[in-house]
C-alpha cells in the first residue's frame, strides 16, 4: 500500500517537532542486559485488562482497551463504545435530519438515555475540542480519531468530586500511550485496505507507531513516542427520501384543490373535504463521498528522578469529506415545502394518511413537480491538543500540575447546490403494501425539459478552543478508615464561535428565451448530462436507476452572479449572514475536596466540587438597514456532591453504589441573543443567554460477581431525575432595531425561543455477562463470549401535535450486545451483534411531526493470524455483515422519511511488531 505524504498542517507539525526534538531522540537507545518484557496480547488479554480496571475503580466505569498496539476490537471509536452496557450510539450527525445517518459510521454517543450534547468526551482527562461545522453542539464526533492512537476508552457513569463538570449522562476518556510505560524500544506498522461494497474503490489505511526509552547513568529516565495514522477511504449511499409530510385536505371529485394546514389548524375542517398526511415530496438519492483523516501524536516524557514526572503530549487530528450527492425529488402538496396551488385527481386515505394520490399536479404551469438537485460539498476538520503535566510526590504528599489547551475547526467551503426541473408533469405515488412508495410521473426525463430552478453557495465554518490550567494536591492521611485527602483548583476559558456566508439566485417562474443570450433559458440539454456515477442504485422505488445528473462546474460557470444578483460574472460569492454569526465564551473556575476511605470490605470516594460560570456572548441583528452588534452577559455557580462506595460482600462479590447532582450546560448556540425576524408576520426566533444548565440527581447500585478470571455477571440499577430540561416557548417582546411599525406605533413579535422547561427522570437496567471458557476440552477451550443489554425509560413533559408524550431524544428503551470469540494458538477471531429499537432522533423536525429512527442491528465479525516468530499479525474484517439498513419515520411508521443503504464494508491488512 502506498502512503501519500499530505502538506497538510500536521504533516507540518510532524516535521516541525521531530527537527526540535532532534537531540533529543538520538539519546534515545536500547539498554544493554536489559530485562526482556513478555507482552501479553489478544482478545483475551484486552478482556481481563478491563475487567481489572473495572473492578478497582471507585467509581462505577466500564473499560475497553486496547487488543495489541496499533489494534482495537473496531475499525470505529463510537462503534467499540457501543458494545459498553449503557452505550447508543447514532450514524451521521444529531443536529440535521438530511444527514441523520451519516455513510453509516458510527459518530455520537449517548450514554444512559442521554443526548450526545449533554455527555463529555476528554483525552487524557482533558476536553477535547469539537472539530464541526456548523451548530453549537457540545457533542463530540468520534470517527474524527483514529482508533490506532487510542490505548484504552473509559466510560464514567459516575462521578468523583475531582473530575470535571460537564456531563449527565457520562464521560468517555480516551487514553492514549506514554513511552515510559514502555520497557524496551517498539515499532509497529499497521497497513489496511478497506473497500465498501456499494462504492468498490479500495482504500488505503496505515499508522505507525514508534516509542524510546533512555536510562542514563544518575537513573534520570527519558522517552519518546510517536504515533502516526492516514487513511483515504470511500463511501456510497443509496436512499429513498421524503422531507417531511403536510397535514392536507380535498375530496373525491377530480381537480379538487388541495386545502393545507396542520392538525392544530383545521379545528374547523371545511365541509366534505377529508384530511390526512401527504408527502411533501418523495426522493431518490445518491451520495458519494471521499474521506481523508491523518493524526499524530507526540509525547515526550521525562522522569529526572523517582519522584518527579515531566510529560509534553501533542495532538493532532485532520479529517477532509468530499461530498458528492444528487436528488431527483416528486415534489406533492401545498406550499410551503411543496408546489403551491396544488390539485390532485383522486386519493386513498387510511387512518390519518394518504396512502395514495393521483395525478397530483398544479394550476401554474411554471411549477415543476420534479427536480434534479445536485450537492459539491468539501468539509475539513481540524482538532489540536498540547498539554504539559508535571506531577511530584513524597511520603504523604502528591502534586499534579497540568497546563494545556485545544482547538477545533470545522470548515465547509466549497459548498454548491443546484436544482434543475421540468414544469406541468403530473406525480402519482403508491405506498399500498409496500415499505418504499412507488412513484410515477409524466415526466419522461428529457434534459431539454429541465430549466435551472435555483443556485447556491454557502460557507460556513465553526471554531472551538480551551484554554486551562489546574492544581491537584493528595495527601496521606490514615485517620482511621480516611485513607486521603485530595484538593485542587481548575481555570477553564472555553469559547466557541460559528461563521456562515451564503447566498442563492432562483428562477422559478421565469420567462424562456435561448441559452446565451438569456442564462434563465439554459436547460440540462446544454451541459453534459451522460455521467450518472453508478449503474446499479439500489433504491429506486419502481422509478429508473438513473437521472439526468450535469456537470457541476459548467453550471456554475454560467450561473455565477455578482453581489447584486446579476448572472454571467465569472465568480460566484457567498455572501456574510450576519445573523447567523455568534460566540460565546465560557470561563469556569472550578475547586474541590474530596476523600478516600477503606476499611476491611468497604472503600469508595466521596466529595464536593464547586463551579463558578462568567459567560459572555456576542451575536447580532437586523434592523431593516444593518446590524446590530448584541452582547449579554452573565455568572452562575453549582455545588456539586458525589460519592461512590464499594462493599465487598465476598472477595469476588462486590455491591457498588454512588450518588451525585450533575451538572451540563445548554448548546452554545442556544445561548446566543441573535434573533432572526420576519416583519411581515410579526414573528421572530433567537436563543436564549439567560438559560439555566441542566442538573440532575443521579442514583446508581450494581451488583458485580468476578466469578473467574476473565469472568464477569453483574447488574446495575440507575436513576436520574432532571431538573429542568430546554423546551421551544413562544412569546411576545419587543425587538431591538424593530420597536414600531411603518406608521411609528410601537409593535411587539411573537418569538420562539429556547426556555427552561419541566424536568425529566431517567432510569435503567443494565446486565453484563463475560467469559473465557478455557475449561472446556480442546479444541472449545479458545472460546468466550459477552453479552450484555441495557432497559431504559424516560418521563418528559415533551409532547408530539397530538399531546402524546416524547421520550427524550437519542433514546432507545432496549439496546443488547453478543460477541462470541475463538482465540488460540496463533489464531483470533470475533463476531458480533449490536442491537437496538427505535428511539426519537428530533422531537419536531420536517413538517412538525417528531422523527424517529427505526430499531436497528448489524452484524461485524473479525479476525487476525499471528505469523510465528515474525512479529508478523495477518488481519480481516467485516462491518454489517447483514446488510442492514436505516430508517426514518415522522410520527408512525408508516411515514417514511428515509431508507438508506450503506451496504458491507471489508478489510485486509497486515501488521509488524518489531
Amino acid at each position: 500500500m502506498k502512503i501519500s505524504i499530505r502538506s497538510g498542517s500536521v504533516n507540518r507539525t510532524l516535521v516541525s517537532l521531530c527537527i526540535a526534538s532532534a537531540l533529543f531522540c538520538g539519546q534515545l537507545s536500547a539498554q544493554d542486559g536489559a530485562i526482556e518484557e513478555v507482552v501479553v496480547t489478544g482478545v483475551r488479554a484486552s478482556l481481563e485488562k478491563s475487567i481489572d480496571r473495572k473492578r478497582n475503580a471507585d467509581e462505577f466505569v466500564e473499560v475497553i482497551t486496547s487488543e495489541d498496539l496499533g489494534k482495537f476490537p473496531d475499525h470505529n471509536v463510537a462503534e467499540s463504545l457501543q458494545r459498553v452496557t449503557g452505550v447508543q450510539i447514532s450514524r451521521g450527525t444529531s443536529t440535521s435530519p438530511g444527514d441523520s445517518d451519516g455513510v453509516g459510521e458510527g459518530s455520537e454517543v449517548s450514554v444512559r438515555g442521554t443526548p450526545p450534547a449533554l455527555n463529555r468526551a476528554t483525552i487524557n482527562g482533558q476536553t477535547i475540542a469539537t472539530a464541526s461545522v456548523s451548530g453549537g453542539s457540545r457533542g463530540f464526533n468520534f470517527n474524527t480519531i483514529s482508533p490506532e492512537m487510542v490505548e484504552s476508552l473509559e466510560v464514567f457513569k459516575t462521578p468523583s468530586a475531582s473530575q470535571d463538570e460537564g456531563s449527565l449522562g457520562g464521560t468517555v476518556n480516551l487514553k492514549t500511550r506514554s513511552p515510559l510505560d514502555f520497557k524496551k524500544r517498539t515499532a509497529v506498522v499497521n497497513l489496511k485496505l478497506p473497500k465498501s461494497q456499494l462504492r468498490g474503490d479500495v482504500g488505503e489505511n496505515g499508522s505507525f507507531l514508534f516509542t524510546d526509552s533512555h536510562t542514563d547513568s544518575k537513573g534520570r529516565e527519558s522517552g519518546i513516542l510517536i504515533n502516526y495514522n492516514q487513511s483515504d477511504e470511500a463511501f456510497r449511499r443509496d436512499s429513498m427520501e421524503s422531507f417531511g409530510y403536510r397535514y392536507v385536505g380535498f375530496n373525491s371529485e377530480a381537480g379538487t384543490l388541495v386545502d393545507a394546514g396542520s392538525p392544530a389548524a383545521l379545528t374547523n375542517p371545511v365541509e366534505g373535504l377529508e384530511y390526512g398526511y401527504m408527502p411533501k415530496d418523495i426522493r431518490q438519492n445518491i451520495r458519494l463521498e471521499e474521506r481523508e483523516r491523518s493524526g499524530l501524536n507526540v509525547v515526550m516524557q521525562l522522569r529526572p528522578v523517582d519522584n518527579i514526572d515531566i510529560k509534553l503530549d501533542y495532538l493532532e487530528t485532520d479529517m477532509t469529506r468530499f461530498e458528492h450527492a444528487s436528488n431527483s425529488a416528486y415534489r406533492f402538496t401545498d406550499a410551503p415545502g411543496g408546489v403551491p396551488n396544488t390539485r390532485i385527481e383522486s386519493a386513498v386515505l387510511v387512518g390519518d394518511d394518504f396512502v395514495s394520490v393521483t395525478n397530483s399536479t398544479s394550476s401554474n404551469a411554471n411549477h415543476q413537480r420534479h427536480f434534479v438537485a445536485l450537492f459539491d460539498r468539501e468539509f475539513n476538520y481540524n482538532t489540536k491538543a498540547l498539554n504539559l503535566s508535571v506531577d511530584w510526590s513524597s511520603d504523604d504528599w502528591e502534586v499534579a500540575a497540568r497546563i494545556g489547551k485545544s482547538d477545533g475547526k470545522g470548515v465547509q467551503d466549497p459548498s454548491l447546490f443546484a436544482t434543475f426541473g421540468p414544469k406541468g408533469a403530473d406525480v402519482s405515488y403508491d405506498y399500498r403494501g409496500v415499505s418504499l412508495a412507488t412513484v410515477a410521473s409524466t415526466d419522461a426525463l428529457e434534459p431539454s425539459d429541465y430549466v435551472w430552478q435555483n443556485l447556491s453557495r454557502a460557507v460556513q465554518s465553526n471554531r472551538d478552543e480551551e484554554n486551562f490550567w489546574q492544581l491537584d494536591f493528595t495527601g496521606d492521611v490514615d485517620q482511621g478508615w480516611i485513607n486521603t485527602v485530595k484538593f485542587g483548583l481548575k481555570y477553564r476559558n472555553r469559547s466557541k464561535a460559528q461563521y456562515k456566508a451564503v447566498d442563492s439566485v432562483n428562477n422559478r417562474n421565469a420567462s424562456t428565451t435561448t441559452c446565451g443570450e438569456d442564462a434563465h433559458a439554459c436547460t440540462l440539454a446544454d451541459y453534459d448530462t451522460d455521467n450518472f456515477p453508478v449503474n446499479d442504485l439500489s433504491v429506486t422505488g419502481g422509478l429508473p436507476q438513473s437521472w439526468v445528473y450535469p456537470d457541476a462546474a459548467l453550471i456554475l460557470a454560467d450561473y455565477s452572479y455578482d453581489e447584486d444578483g446579476q448572472l454571467g460574472t465569472p465568480v460566484i460569492r457567498a455572501k456574510q449572514d450576519g445573523i447567523s454569526n455568534w460566540d460565546v465564551t465560557e470561563k469556569i473556575s472550578a475547586a474541590y475536596v474530596m476523600a478516600t476511605y477503606a476499611t476491611e470490605r468497604l472503600r469508595g470516594n466521596f466529595g464536593v466540587r464547586y463551579i463558578s460560570t462568567d459567560q459572555i456572548g456576542n451575536s447580532n441583528t437586523f434592523d431593516g438597514t444593518g446590524l446590530i452588534p448584541l452582547t449579554d452577559t452573565r455568572s452562575y455557580s453549582e455545588v456539586l456532591p458525589s460519592f461512590n462506595g464499594v462493599y465487598a460482600l465476598r472477595e469476588d462479590l462486590l455491591l457498588r453504589s454512588g450518588y451525585a447532582k450533575v451538572m451540563s450546560r445548554p448548546s452554545f448556540q442556544q445561548l446566543t441573543l441573535g434573533y432572526n425576524v420576519n416583519q411581515g408576520a410579526q414573528t421572530a426566533t433567537r436563543g436564549n443567554p439567560e438559560l439555566e444548565p441542566f442538573l440532575a440527581d443521579q442514583y446508581d447500585l450494581s451488583l458485580e460477581w468476578y466469578f473467574n478470571q476473565g469472568g464477569l455477571l453483574s447488574t446495575a440499577v440507575f436513576y436520574k431525575d432532571v431538573g429542568s430540561y430546554v423546551i421551544n416557548k413562544q412569546f411576545s417582546e419587543t425587538i431591538p432595531g424593530f420597536e414600531t411599525d411603518e406608521n411609528g406605533d410601537p409593535v411587539e413579535y411573537l418569538v420562539r425561543a429556547p426556555a427552561n422547561g419541566d424536568g425529566a427522570t431517567i432510569s435503567g437496567l443494565e446486565f453484563s455477562y463475560q467469559q473465557n471458557f478455557s475449561d472446556l476440552p480442546a479444541p472449545f477451550d479458545g472460546l468466550g463470549t459477552i453479552f450484555n443489554y441495557t432497559l431504559i425509560d424516560s418521563s418528559t413533559s415533551n409532547t408530539d401535535n397530538n399531546g402524546d408524550e416524547l421520550p427524550l431524544e437519542g433514546l432507545s428503551e432496549t439496546s443488547s450486545n453478543l460477541v462470541v470469540f475463538y482465540e488460540k494458538g496463533l489464531f483470533s477471531g470475533r463476531v458480533s451483534l449490536t442491537d437496538r429499537d427505535d428511539f426519537l432522533r428530533f422531537t419536531s423536525s420536517l413538517g412538525g411531526l417528531p422523527i424517529y429512527q427505526k430499531a436497528h442491528s448489524q452484524v461485524d465479525a473479525s479476525m487476525s493470524y499471528k505469523v510465528a516468530k515474525t512479529g508478523v499479525t495477518i488481519t480481516a474484517e467485516a462491518v454489517n455483515l447483514t446488510n442492514e439498513v436505516a430508517e426514518t419515520y415522522a410520527g408512525d411508521a408508516s411515514r417514511l422519511i428515509s431508507y438508506r443503504k450503506f451496504g458491507r464494508r471489508y478489510a485486509v491488512g497486515v501488521r509488524y511488531r518489531f
